[in-house]
C-alpha cells in the first residue's frame, strides 16, 4: 500500500505537520486492519527520499511481512556504530 498526500510535496522534510499528522494517523488505521486482516508476522513502512525516491514526490509504503518472505536488507557489516564513530554530532546539524 501506499500512502500518498494529495499534494506532491517532494519529501519527508518538506511535509506540513498537519499533513505529517493525518499521515500518520492514517499509517496507524491501515496497521490495524492489516493485522487483522492479512495476520502478518510483521509490517513494514519505507519511505524514500532523494534520488531513492523514484516517483520523485512523498509517498510511504506499508507492506505485510511473512517469515520467509525473501525481503531483506543488505548492511555494510560494519555492525552497530555510535554518532562517535560516525564523526558526527548534533551541532554538525
Amino acid at each position: 500500500m501506499l500512502i500518498c498526500p494529495k499534494n506532491p510535496y517532494e519529501s519527508f522534510i518538506d511535509l506540513p505537520g498537519s499533513v505529517n499528522a493525518e499521515i500518520q494517523y492514517v499509517a496507524k488505521d491501515l496497521y490495524s486492519r492489516i493485522l487483522t486482516k492479512f495476520n502478518p508476522d510483521g509490517i513494514s513502512f519505507i519511505q524514500n527520499n532523494g534520488s531513492c525516491n523514484e516517483l520523485g514526490h512523498y509517498h510511504l509504503h506499508i507492506f505485510p511481512r511473512f517469515n520467509n518472505d525473501k525481503f531483506k536488507w543488505e548492511t555494510s557489516g560494519i555492525g552497530i556504530q555510535t554518532v562517535d564513530d560516525l564523526k558526527v554530532t548534533f551541532s554538525d546539524f
